[in-house]
């Protein structure tokens, strides 16, 4: 066979119809509340992305990977489509003023003896919620610390699998003092994990904010969510919040991202400001 052949023969993965562009950002905005304009922007991202799962499932055309996804997906080809199209932008202590402000907020909860309840939802590759921990950690009294019991969630279960084993590179942990490292991680080859103490206090699980009521059975003193928002419609982000505040004690907290805030209009909420709002019915 001549290369001319060959060639004729191999899909040009540049070209996404736009067929396939609103089937797959349809897709993602169903699964997930992920909402895609259409745009050049967004036809490479789809591109980009998109690649991968067609390589990891030995798919060859996006329009086979269509039929794929519509003809009853396996698990694994549904969590890499999930996976690849999710955005995971995260960081130790970004946005830090959020986790200064807790012993303001919890001063009333830390003074009793019951425990204090934090869920930290789309958690990404764990930096929020072992933030949250280690915060506890260096700011409060042991007993307090005790106390705090942390969930994490995410859609995604490759970022869901990275914060659970706790390693990370050396640029990810810029932000972070050369003190904490050493307090709160152990290096492993070019790597550093998380020291038991602080992972432990950490439980991590699959969950999808489009899925209500959440298959939880508790609510929460202080409720993350933050970066997570922007990529939904105005009126998927009311929804979104609207039931997170049904996880919510009441005098808990609801903290969104910077660019967030304004976004938690629920009546039962006050914005307190710093894009957080307190739940006073």
């Amino acid at each position: 066979m001549s290369s001319a052949a060959l060639k004729l023969s191999t899909p040009d993965l540049n070209e996404l119809s736009k067929k396939e562009f609103d089937f797959f950002s349809g897709l993602i905005l169903n699964y997930a509340g992920i909402h895609l304009l259409e745009n050049e922007k967004n036809y490479s991202l789809l591109n980009n992305r998109l690649r991968k799962v067609l390589r990891a499932h030995g798919i060859p055309t996006y329009t086979n990977l269509m039929e794929a996804l519509e003809t009853n997906p396996s698990e694994r080809l549904k969590d890499d489509f999930i996976s690849a199209m999710t955005t995971n932008k995260t960081e130790f202590y970004r946005e830090k003023d959020h986790f200064s402000q807790l012993p303001q907020l919890l001063k009333i909860k830390l003074l009793a003896k019951t425990p204090i309840y934090i869920w930290s939802a789309a958690c990404s590759t764990g930096q929020e919620p072992y933030t949250i921990a280690m915060h506890f950690h260096e700011n409060y009294k042991p007993e307090e610390f005790e106390k705090v019991k942390i969930l994490a969630t995410d859609i995604d279960t490759d970022v869901l699998k990275t914060a659970t084993e706790g390693f990370y590179t050396e640029s990810q942990l810029e932000g972070l003092s050369p003190t904490q490292i050493n307090t709160y991680f152990d290096s492993v080859a070019d790597l550093y994990t998380l020291k038991p103490f602080i992972k432990e206090k950490v439980h991590f699980s699959k969950l999808n904010l489009f899925h209500y009521p959440f298959p939880i059975n508790k609510k929460f003193d202080v409720i993350f969510c933050r970066n997570v928002l922007i990529y939904f419609k105005p009126e998927d982000r009311q929804k979104v919040c609207e039931n997170l505040v049904q996880y919510l004690n009441i005098g808990g907290y609801l903290i969104l991202g910077l660019s967030e805030a304004g976004s938690a209009q629920v009546p039962g909420l006050e914005n307190i400001g710093n894009s957080t709002y307190r739940k006073f019915k």
